[in-house]
C-alpha cells in the first residue's frame, strides 16, 4: 500500500482556482471586520453606559453615607460640649473636695458611656 502525503489546503491556490471567489474574498473579508469592529464598538458603547451609571450610583451612596457621619460627628461634638460645660459648671458650684471629687467620677463614668456609645454609630467600628 503506497502511502499518500496530505498536505493543508493553501487558501490562496484555492481561491486562484475560483476567480470570482477571489475577488469577493476582500470584500467579504472587509465586510465581516467591519461587522465585527460595530458590533465591538455598540458593546464597549454599553458597557461603558453601564460603568457610568454604576460609578454614579457608587458617588451618589458615597456622598449619602459622608454627610450621615458628618451630622453624627456634629452631634457627637455638641453632646461633647454640653457635657464639658455641664461638669464645669457644676465643679464651680462644688463646695467641698469631697463634692468635686464625686463630680469628676461621675462625670468620667459618664464620659466613657457616651464614648462606647457614639462609638457605636460610627460605622465600621462594630463587629
Amino acid at each position: 500500500m503506497t502511502r499518500v502525503e496530505h498536505k493543508p489546503a493553501d487558501p490562496v491556490s484555492f481561491l486562484a482556482l475560483v476567480p470570482a471567489k477571489a475577488i469577493d474574498h476582500p470584500a467579504a473579508v472587509a465586510k465581516k471586520a467591519q461587522e465585527q469592529s460595530t458590533t465591538a464598538l455598540v458593546n464597549f458603547a454599553a458597557a461603558a453606559e453601564d460603568s457610568g451609571r454604576m460609578l454614579d450610583a457608587i458617588v451618589e451612596n458615597t456622598s449619602a453615607k459622608n454627610i450621615e457621619l458628618s451630622m453624627k460627628t456634629l452631634a457627637a461634638l455638641r453632646a461633647n460640649a454640653d457635657a464639658e460645660f455641664s461638669h464645669l459648671k457644676a465643679l464651680l458650684g462644688a463646695k467641698l473636695p469631697s463634692e468635686v471629687i464625686e463630680l469628676q467620677s461621675s462625670f468620667l463614668r459618664k464620659r466613657v458611656e457616651m464614648w462606647v456609645e457614639q462609638g457605636q454609630g460610627v460605622p465600621g467600628t462594630h463587629h
